[in-house]
Protein backbone atom coordinates (compact mmCIF):
# COMPACT_ATOMS: atom_id res chain seq x y z
CA UNK A 1 0.00 0.00 0.00
CA UNK A 2 1.30 3.44 -0.90
CA UNK A 3 -0.60 6.60 0.00
CA UNK A 4 0.71 9.85 -1.38
CA UNK A 5 0.82 12.52 1.31
CA UNK A 6 1.71 16.18 1.07
CA UNK A 7 5.39 15.48 1.77
CA UNK A 8 6.21 12.03 0.52
CA UNK A 9 4.78 8.54 0.61
CA UNK A 10 3.25 6.51 3.38
CA UNK A 11 4.38 2.94 2.93
CA UNK A 12 3.10 1.12 5.98
CA UNK A 13 -0.25 0.56 7.61
CA UNK A 14 0.97 2.09 10.89
CA UNK A 15 2.08 5.25 9.09
CA UNK A 16 -1.32 5.49 7.39
CA UNK A 17 -3.13 5.04 10.72
CA UNK A 18 -0.97 7.75 12.29
CA UNK A 19 -1.63 10.19 9.44
CA UNK A 20 -5.38 9.53 9.55
CA UNK A 21 -5.38 9.97 13.34
CA UNK A 22 -3.62 13.32 13.03
CA UNK A 23 -6.07 14.44 10.33
CA UNK A 24 -9.06 13.38 12.44
CA UNK A 25 -7.69 15.16 15.53
CA UNK A 26 -7.07 18.31 13.52
CA UNK A 27 -10.52 18.33 11.96
CA UNK A 28 -12.18 17.58 15.31
CA UNK A 29 -10.42 20.47 17.06
CA UNK A 30 -11.76 23.07 14.63
CA UNK A 31 -14.41 25.42 16.00
CA UNK A 32 -17.87 25.08 14.46
CA UNK A 33 -21.07 27.08 14.52
CA UNK A 34 -23.97 24.87 15.57
CA UNK A 35 -27.70 25.55 15.76
CA UNK A 36 -28.75 23.83 18.98
CA UNK A 37 -32.12 22.11 18.86
CA UNK A 38 -33.38 19.16 20.86
CA UNK A 39 -36.79 17.89 21.87
CA UNK A 40 -37.89 15.56 24.65
CA UNK A 41 -41.28 14.20 23.66
CA UNK A 42 -43.90 11.61 24.58
CA UNK A 43 -44.44 13.08 28.05
CA UNK A 44 -47.79 12.01 29.49
CA UNK A 45 -48.57 14.69 32.07
CA UNK A 46 -47.49 17.96 33.66
CA UNK A 47 -45.54 16.15 36.38
CA UNK A 48 -43.33 14.44 33.80
CA UNK A 49 -42.91 17.67 31.86
CA UNK A 50 -41.95 19.63 34.99
CA UNK A 51 -39.38 16.97 35.93
CA UNK A 52 -37.89 16.91 32.43
CA UNK A 53 -37.80 20.72 32.33
CA UNK A 54 -35.86 20.83 35.62
CA UNK A 55 -33.50 18.11 34.40
CA UNK A 56 -32.90 19.87 31.07
CA UNK A 57 -32.28 23.19 32.84
CA UNK A 58 -29.64 21.49 35.00
CA UNK A 59 -28.00 19.77 32.02
CA UNK A 60 -27.84 23.01 30.04
CA UNK A 61 -26.31 24.85 33.00
CA UNK A 62 -23.66 22.16 33.44
CA UNK A 63 -22.88 22.30 29.72
CA UNK A 64 -22.66 26.11 29.97
CA UNK A 65 -25.43 26.49 27.41
CA UNK A 66 -27.99 28.08 29.73
CA UNK A 67 -27.32 31.55 28.30
CA UNK A 68 -27.26 30.33 24.70
CA UNK A 69 -30.38 28.16 24.63
CA UNK A 70 -33.99 28.74 25.64
CA UNK A 71 -36.52 26.12 26.75
CA UNK A 72 -40.09 26.00 25.50
CA UNK A 73 -42.98 23.76 26.48
CA UNK A 74 -45.60 22.48 24.08
CA UNK A 75 -48.04 19.76 23.22
CA UNK A 76 -49.15 17.78 20.21
CA UNK A 77 -52.52 16.22 20.84
CA UNK A 78 -52.37 14.77 24.33
CA UNK A 79 -48.58 14.33 24.29
CA UNK A 80 -46.43 16.98 25.92
CA UNK A 81 -42.88 17.96 25.03
CA UNK A 82 -39.98 20.12 26.18
CA UNK A 83 -37.76 21.75 23.58
CA UNK A 84 -34.41 23.57 23.75
CA UNK A 85 -33.24 25.82 20.91
CA UNK A 86 -30.67 28.49 20.25
CA UNK A 87 -31.70 31.75 18.58
CA UNK A 88 -28.35 31.92 16.84
CA UNK A 89 -25.47 29.50 16.15
CA UNK A 90 -23.35 28.56 19.16
CA UNK A 91 -19.59 28.17 18.68
CA UNK A 92 -18.26 24.75 19.70
CA UNK A 93 -14.75 23.39 19.72
CA UNK A 94 -14.44 19.61 19.32
CA UNK A 95 -18.19 19.38 18.64
CA UNK A 96 -18.12 15.76 17.43
CA UNK A 97 -16.73 14.50 20.73
CA UNK A 98 -18.77 16.89 22.86
CA UNK A 99 -22.08 16.14 21.15
CA UNK A 100 -21.68 12.37 21.42
CA UNK A 101 -21.03 12.62 25.16
CA UNK A 102 -23.81 15.21 25.68
CA UNK A 103 -26.38 13.14 23.77
CA UNK A 104 -25.56 9.95 25.69
CA UNK A 105 -25.67 11.63 29.10
CA UNK A 106 -28.90 13.54 28.45
CA UNK A 107 -30.62 10.49 26.96
CA UNK A 108 -29.60 8.35 29.97
CA UNK A 109 -30.81 10.94 32.48
CA UNK A 110 -34.14 11.40 30.72
CA UNK A 111 -34.65 7.62 30.50
CA UNK A 112 -33.97 7.28 34.22
CA UNK A 113 -36.60 9.93 34.98
CA UNK A 114 -39.22 9.12 32.31
CA UNK A 115 -38.44 5.76 30.65
CA UNK A 116 -40.97 6.15 27.81
CA UNK A 117 -39.78 9.64 26.81
CA UNK A 118 -38.04 10.12 23.48
CA UNK A 119 -35.07 12.47 23.05
CA UNK A 120 -34.44 13.86 19.57
CA UNK A 121 -31.38 15.92 18.66
CA UNK A 122 -31.52 18.11 15.59
CA UNK A 123 -28.16 19.88 15.39
CA UNK A 124 -27.95 22.45 12.61
CA UNK A 125 -24.78 23.21 10.67
CA UNK A 126 -25.26 26.74 9.29
CA UNK A 127 -21.73 26.96 7.87
CA UNK A 128 -22.54 24.13 5.43
CA UNK A 129 -25.13 26.20 3.55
Amino acid sequence: MVITAARGHITSRSQAVLVLSVIAATVDSVSMNIDVSLTIRELKDERERAGVTALLTDVLENARLNREVFITLGEVGERLFVRADSDYPVIFSRFALWSEDFEQKLTRRVAALVPHAQVDFDWGYPDEY
